[in-house]
């Protein structure tokens, strides 16, 4: 909403703020929509990395290396990443 004000200055009603705050909703959601691995056919192990990568082995022997900067480990150890690499595996 920040963002919008200093864009666009301050919404002329409260009807405009209301509008905005859908638009912002989506991006987030669309920005942190995350996938755990374990849930992602195909995958047989996840090695978390010292560097804070994930080196992911699939069922066909494949690797695939996904950047820290991709990846969230959760506090039961369960590995995140967001939607679209998880559509790439």
């Amino acid at each position: 909403v920040r963002r919008h004000v200093a864009t666009f200055g301050k919404p002329a009603s409260l009807a405009g703020l209301v509008l905005v705050l859908p638009a912002f909703a989506s991006q987030a959601a669309a920005q942190t929509a995350s996938t755990a691995l374990s849930e992602i056919d195909g995958v047989v192990s996840v090695d978390v990395q010292a560097d804070g990568s994930v080196r992911i082995t699939l069922e066909n022997g494949a690797q695939m290396q996904v950047g820290a900067e991709s990846v969230q480990v959760m506090a039961d150890g369960s590995v995140l990443v967001p939607a679209d690499v998880a559509e790439a595996i």
